[in-house]
Order: C-alpha cells, then structure tokens, then sequence
C-alpha cells in the first residue's frame, strides 16, 4: 500500500466511510465485532412506528444540518399498481442567501 494511503486502512478511517454511505440499508456491516450501520430505513415502517426523533435524525443526516429543522413531513406509502414507499420533508427555512 502506498504510504500516502495508509489512513485508508485504520479501522477508524474504515468505520467513518462504511458508517456514513451504508446507513439505512437492511444489511447490518460489522467491522471488529461491532455493527457500523444500525439505522434502519425509517421508509418501510409503518408511520405509526416511527418517533418524532427519528424523523428529525434521518432529515438531519439527510441534510447535512443541525440546525434548521423541517417544517413538515409526508411519510407516505402506496401498494398498487407499484409498491412505494416515500419520505417527503419540506424544510423550516430556506438555506440560500
């Protein structure tokens, strides 16, 4: 391995990537015995399962922000003629200036 590519091999640089791109999938990836990706795709539940504070952590990984929160969210689900199911948060403000 290249000495400039070494970081890319700690199991700490390892957790961080595989943490931050495989989040809400159904799969758990584990890395030394420990889980890396334990949220679940809030999607597929049924809305009456999913808390306030779930919604609000998934629109703050989503957008990348902690600080403006969503104004409102449509959990929304259809069965036919195809199997949907969607998250639609429309956000507290906008961040353009």
């Amino acid at each position: 391995m290249k000495p400039e590519c070494r970081d890319f091999a700690k199991a700490t640089e390892i957790k961080k990537i595989v943490g931050k791109y495989s989040n809400f999938i159904s799969y758990s990836i584990k890395l030394n015995g420990d889980v890396i990706n334990n949220l679940q795709a809030i999607w597929y539940r049924e809305k009456k399962d999913v808390t306030i504070e779930e919604y609000q952590k998934f629109y703050e990984i989503l957008a990348n922000n902690t600080k403006l929160p969503y104004k409102y969210v449509i959990h929304f689900s259809a069965d036919v003629p195809l199997d949907i199911k969607a998250l639609l948060y429309i956000p507290g403000s906008s961040m353009e200036k």
